[in-house]
């Protein structure tokens, strides 16, 4: 329930014009996943020693 409630909470406050956009909630959360697995799996080409 409280995982649920803070994304609802995302949601409503931090996306502009949610509701009035019609946007799915379940697009922007695979969106949200899959740009942390882009950034999760990024190498910094500063500490690469390959």
């Amino acid at each position: 329930i409280i995982a649920f409630n803070l994304t609802q909470l995302y949601f409503f406050r931090n996306i502009r014009g949610f509701r009035e956009k019609r946007l799915l909630q379940i697009n922007i959360i695979e969106d949200l996943k899959d740009e942390m697995l882009i950034i999760m799996n990024w190498i910094n080409p500063i500490f690469n020693t390959a």
